[in-house]
């Protein structure tokens, strides 16, 4: 059986945000992850959210994408 999950957040601080994102990213990875998350003056807020709250792995789940938009 199918499930979609729905979480509604506000961000409040887009650099904090980015440091996590770039912390579990060198911390699943082993590699430093480039720009791929913007950089602290331009934080890209969808791909912080998508690494932080997407845990690519959940036992007897799969994943069949995932995405964060702004609205």
């Amino acid at each position: 059986m199918n499930y979609q999950v729905t979480i509604d957040l506000r961000v409040d601080d887009k650099k904090s945000l980015y440091y996590a994102a770039r912390q579990s990213y060198m911390d699943e990875q082993g590699v430093h992850p480039g720009d791929i998350f913007g950089d602290e003056n331009d934080v890209d807020v969808t791909a912080c959210l998508v690494q932080l709250l997407d845990p690519s792995v959940l036992p007897g789940v799969t994943i069949y994408e995932s995405s964060a938009e702004p609205y």
